[in-house]
């Protein structure tokens, strides 16, 4: 599959977000990690990952590598707004959601082990 071309990002984005706009807004937790590992990663309340990407880069939040995301289950969601909307490194998450891995130590955990 070729790349592609500005336009046909930005009309795809476009799509995505209209797609999004009437869902019910929720926390989303993104992480982002490259071929050295976690970089980081954020929470914001957005109606859909598209929308949570879009606001954490329109604040500044994107520290590079590949953007994966979920929606935090409800009752899961920080409790302090300090935790919101910007870049969040494994002791904050692991006082927000317990103990966190990266996913190069889960991997490394269950290395071998059968599924």
């Amino acid at each position: 599959m070729a790349p592609l071309t500005k336009e046909q990002f930005e009309a795809r984005l476009d799509e995505l977000l209209k797609q999004e706009k009437d869902k019910p807004q929720q926390f989303w937790y993104l992480s982002w990690a490259d071929d050295d590992g976690f970089r980081g990663a954020a929470i914001t309340k957005a109606s859909g990952f598209v929308t949570a990407r879009t606001i954490l880069s329109m604040l500044g939040v994107n520290p590079l590598g590949q953007c994966a995301g979920v929606p935090i289950p409800e009752g899961l969601e920080p409790k302090d707004g300090k935790y919101l909307n910007r870049l969040l490194q494994l002791d904050e998450l692991t006082a927000i959601f317990g103990e966190m891995k990266t996913m190069k130590q889960w991997e490394q955990e269950h290395e071998g082990k059968e599924k």
